[in-house]
């Protein structure tokens, strides 16, 4: 049950890897094979159990993965050792721990007593003071080297259901004092039964013919209404993908900074019954859609940033009912970048997890009933008029064409914020673009106006657009002034992107606006101006500066 999952999936890694080469694509974000282990717990299970059967090459196999597994953590405990505000005698404590539980592995399995005691001397060296604790293995090297009596001798007096115990149980079974042996497995089995000591214990009964020793009332209890329970609530609980399908996929493979990414994702109750939807519930809702870059970085600004969706539409799914929904992959905060950084081709995938939550190393995973699943390879193309002239820039936006404008919107943002010189705009260039800008505005259609306003830099972002914002707020105040032009989404748009001043007229204008999210909008802009806190306006200059808090230093919410 162990082995066959363990050697799929490293398989299943193995042949991703070897596409990815085969594709000419990095496959940096995929585990080596021999690095997908178990952890120490369900490793140590293994171990004994293969020790149990008397399998030889399972025996070699687990000691290998514990003995990387363990060193792993020994080394992410020594790097937490330099951080700050860290107790370093609990974290010295835990390494030695979990060196000692390896060392302790080793002998009961009756193997590498050798390396057993060259490690411990190893060990000893570089911590000080680890020898008081790691003599606790001593014992279990003379075991492992057949000296069953000496080993018995070595412990001395021992308390139940110890590890040292467990040992002299071991041992007496070797030297024919069965009665004792059976006693001490019998606590071990008794008062341990949901670890490997207890498990291994048990086993031992079982190959004595006692296996009635390590059966309680409350076990036979037990055993009695599981018998009652169907055995798929088991195959739920190992595996979430015996009761639920969750597929991710690119609604198009190749896209543009103008149409942005969308992703189509499924989402099935495959069991035979009807399951809840949403927190807590077997098929969970919640999923975190990641970016995961795939070309060069190096001339892209800024890091994408995952995005949460929460699928919860209905109280539960029927057998072989699903949601299917295509969202916009990219949070909005990786939209804006895309567009910043439009003068680029882009390759990525996209990853959903699904109930997502901290995983023990760092990072964010899949919860205990959570699924993962990747779309194929997203191909976003560079926009031409980030790369071209600053004449074609200029005429474009004196277009009457609508998607022409909004192309001319993402290269003038692209081209302000380019940190490459070949396609930066000089200060002369950025003021005959933002004339371009100011000319055509009048003349754009409401939404046309809006698109412009909320994606065109700001003063802030670059101080040749100053100019632009002046005249954004002088059109949008006379319209209104003239009752010729209301439109709510557009006040909003400007009071949120250009309004830099508590005494605006714009916010006069929205005070008196019959959309009442306008009027609540005016007012709390107003407030944050008038009290010196953020706001989108007054952000810049620079990609970073735009970015959620903790990414590149932004402002936050």
């Amino acid at each position: 049950s162990l082995n066959r999952p363990l050697a799929d999936l490293r398989e299943q890694a193995g042949e991703v890897i070897k596409a990815r080469q085969e594709a000419g694509e990095p496959h940096d974000d995929i585990r080596d094979p021999e690095d997908i282990r178990y952890d120490l717990a369900i490793e140590r299970i293994r171990l004994l159990a293969a020790n149990a059967m008397q399998d030889s090459g399972s025996i070699d196999a687990s000691l290998e993965d514990l003995t990387r597994t363990t060193q792993a953590v020994i080394t992410e405990l020594a790097g937490a050792l330099t951080a700050p505000g860290m107790d370093r005698q609990a974290v010295a404590q835990e390494m030695v721990r979990v060196f000692v539980d390896l060392q302790v592995a080793r002998g009961m399995v009756g193997r590498e007593a050798d390396r057993i005691r060259d490690e411990i001397d190893l060990f000893n060296n570089s911590i000080p003071g680890a020898a008081r604790d790691t003599r606790r293995a001593e014992p279990w090297i003379t075991f492992a080297q057949g000296l069953y009596q000496q080993a018995i001798d070595e412990v001395g007096e021992v308390r139940p259901g110890s590890l040292p115990s467990l040992m002299v149980a071991m041992a007496s079974e070797k030297t024919g004092d069965l009665e004792r042996a059976v006693g001490i497995y019998r606590v071990f089995a008794l008062t341990r039964p949901l670890d490997a000591y207890g498990g291994f214990a048990r086993s031992r009964l079982v190959a004595m013919d006692r296996e009635d020793q390590a059966i309680s009332q409350d076990g036979a209890y037990l055993e009695s209404r599981l018998s009652r329970v169907p055995a798929w609530i088991d195959r739920m609980l190992s595996g979430p993908r015996s009761f639920m399908l969750l597929q991710a996929e690119a609604a198009a493979s190749t896209t543009s900074a103008l149409s942005g990414t969308e992703m189509r994702l499924r989402l099935r109750n495959t069991a035979s019954i009807p399951l809840g939807l949403g927190a807590s519930r077997p098929i969970g809702s919640r999923m975190l859609l990641v970016p995961r870059a795939l070309s060069g970085q190096g001339e892209f600004q800024g890091e994408p940033t995952p995005k949460v969706l929460d699928l919860e539409r209905r109280l539960r799914l029927e057998p072989l009912e699903e949601i299917d929904t295509t969202i916009r992959a990219d949070s909005a905060y990786s939209v804006w970048l895309r567009m910043v950084n439009a003068h680029s081709s882009q390759r990525d995938r996209y990853r959903a997890i699904q109930s997502f939550q901290p995983t023990a190393r760092g990072g964010l995973g899949p919860g205990p009933l959570g699924l993962v699943a990747e779309t194929g390879i997203v191909q976003q193309t560079a926009l031409g008029l980030a790369r071209g002239t600053v004449d074609e820039l200029v005429n474009a936006i004196a277009s009457n064409d609508s998607m022409g404008l909004r192309g001319a919107a993402i290269a003038t943002l692209s081209r302000v914020y380019q940190s490459d010189a070949a396609y930066q705009l000089g200060a002369a260039d950025q003021e005959r673009v933002v004339k371009a800008w100011i000319d055509r505005f009048a003349g754009m259609t409401d939404a046309e106006r809006m698109y412009a306003v909320l994606v065109l830099p700001h003063g802030f972002q670059a101080s040749a657009f100053e100019a632009f914002d002046r005249a954004v707020i002088e059109s949008v105040v006379a319209d209104g002034l003239q009752g010729a032009r209301s439109d709510s989404g557009l006040l909003a748009s400007v009071m949120l992107t250009r309004v830099r001043s508590a005494e605006s007229p714009v916010f006069e204008l929205a005070s008196q606006s019959k959309d009442e999210h306008v009027r609540r909008l005016s007012e709390l802009l107003a407030d944050r101006l008038q009290s010196g806190r953020p706001v989108m306006s007054m952000v810049g200059p620079g990609v970073g500066a735009m970015g959620p808090r903790g990414v590149g230093g932004g402002f936050g919410p």
